[in-house]
């Protein structure tokens, strides 16, 4: 259940992975985010998802490289 099989998307992102051109790749990966929002993943559907923001300069707040907040 925590798996995604969608082997239609599968071939599309196969499909964007093989293109070479920039035009056939920015085509084959189009396709691809065309096909997963008509499709979503159950994931994009119930994961929460956190947003936050802050001004410039603001001293004590940081994000690593995996969106962890950090407040010291």
């Amino acid at each position: 259940w925590q798996g995604y099989d969608d082997p239609d998307a599968e071939a599309l992102m196969a499909k964007a992975f093989a293109a070479v051109e920039q035009g056939q790749r920015e085509s084959a990966y189009g396709a691809c985010l065309r096909y997963l929002a008509r499709h979503p993943p159950w994931l994009y559907l119930f994961h929460p998802v956190v947003v936050a923001g802050m001004r410039p300069g603001t001293a004590g707040l940081s994000l690593d490289r995996r969106g962890v907040l950090g407040v010291t």
